[in-house]
């Protein structure tokens, strides 16, 4: 007589165990897949971010040097109220040489001045 060899025999229980671990291993990466990809997306935009606002920081604080150091130029009347700035002009009040070749084209910096009741450019 013989027998037939089946998966539920006790000689063979074990048999099969490791495909099904692996595929509950696949679907379970398959299921955390998207969210760890949206978590990395979002990851890199807030990198992102925090770079552009430490570049504006930048150019923040070298805008208010020149801004200092160009005083009375900035307070003459010529008519407009707005002052077009190159970052260019920025470079020699500490500005990375290297920032304003990369992307010294995507950038335009304009200061607003306010005038008073005698169309004199005001000092505050």
């Amino acid at each position: 007589m013989i027998k037939k060899k089946r998966i539920f025999f006790e000689k063979f229980s074990n048999r099969g165990t490791v495909l099904i671990e692996f595929l509950l291993t696949m679907a379970l990466a398959g299921i955390m897949l998207p969210f760890i990809y949206q978590y990395q997306q979002r990851a890199v935009l807030r990198a992102e971010n925090l770079k552009v606002t430490r570049q504006m920081q930048k150019i923040q604080t070298v805008l208010e040097r020149y801004i200092v150091d160009n005083k009375d130029k900035m307070l003459t009347t010529i008519g407009r109220n707005i002052i077009r700035l190159n970052l260019s002009d920025l470079i020699e009040y500490g500005l990375d040489k290297d920032f304003v070749d990369t992307v010294g084209d995507e950038y335009q910096l304009r200061v607003l001045k306010s005038f008073d009741s005698n169309n004199q450019a005001s000092r505050y």
